[in-house]
């Protein structure tokens, strides 16, 4: 008996992907293991906002808002806050802050009284350009 090739997927109306979770499952392990803690506060009027944020050295703490653009940076004696609402993606790696912003990666050190150090630009994607392709079966 010969196999049947896969079948295709298509795009339909009738299902759609619920965007609601902020936390999906198959992440939030992910994240834990790296480090990040999850918990929920109030907001001033009331509202739930589900927080991911992450312990930094010198005191420092990663955090995103569920709701709120970018990142933020908090130091958690001085209780200074950096808000950083372009950044797309941040982390901590190798004793250095590195995000992505307007299709830049970036890096920098962690500074014990300003957060953030000089910026370096590690890559500009920018110029990439999305190119579709079929799925080799």
């Amino acid at each position: 008996m010969k196999p049947r090739p896969p079948a295709r997927l298509q795009d339909t109306t009738e299902v759609r992907r619920d965007l609601s979770d902020v936390w999906p499952q198959i992440w939030h392990d992910r994240w834990a293991e790296a480090g990040w803690q999850f918990r929920d506060e109030l907001d001033a009027a009331g509202e739930r906002v589900r927080l991911r944020q992450k312990e930094l050295p010198h005191g420092w703490l990663l955090r995103i808002r569920s709701g709120s653009p970018g990142y933020e940076l908090e130091h958690a004696r001085s209780k200074i806050l950096r808000r950083f609402p372009a950044w797309e993606w941040a982390e901590f790696d190798h004793n250095r802050l590195v995000w992505v912003e307007q299709g830049g990666l970036f890096a920098a050190a962690l500074d014990c009284q300003a957060g953030v150090g000089s910026p370096k630009l590690l890559h500009d994607f920018n110029h990439m350009k999305f190119e579709a392709r079929a799925a080799p079966y």
